[in-house]
């Protein structure tokens, strides 16, 4: 997988995490003012919460899988670090020291 590619895909499963704290947040305040009754507040909760753990578990693996890319090295890395995440850092500044 190239790494556009990986970040497309980290890219929208953001976004699906995002559309999912959304959708539990909109539970939550229907809950609140007694749209919904609290069993019926439950299934949604369970439901969207169980998509969003899949969304996370999704985003650590596609995080993870960064790692087996080619990594970039000198001014590549310099040029790159400022448009990165901080998991991206992180993860090239733990390499660094496993090297040592």
């Amino acid at each position: 997988m190239r790494a556009d590619d990986i970040n497309e895909a980290k890219q929208a499963l953001r976004k699906s995490l995002a559309d999912g704290e959304r959708r539990l947040e909109r539970v939550e305040d229907e809950y609140d003012a007694e749209e919904i009754t609290k069993v019926e507040y439950r299934r949604r909760r369970a439901k969207i919460m169980k998509q969003v753990d899949a969304g996370r578990a999704a985003l650590a693996k596609a995080t993870r899988s960064r790692v087996h890319t080619r990594l970039p090295s000198g001014t590549d890395l310099r040029r790159m670090w400022n448009d990165r995440d901080n998991t991206w850092r992180r993860t090239i500044h733990q390499l660094g020291h496993r090297a040592h």
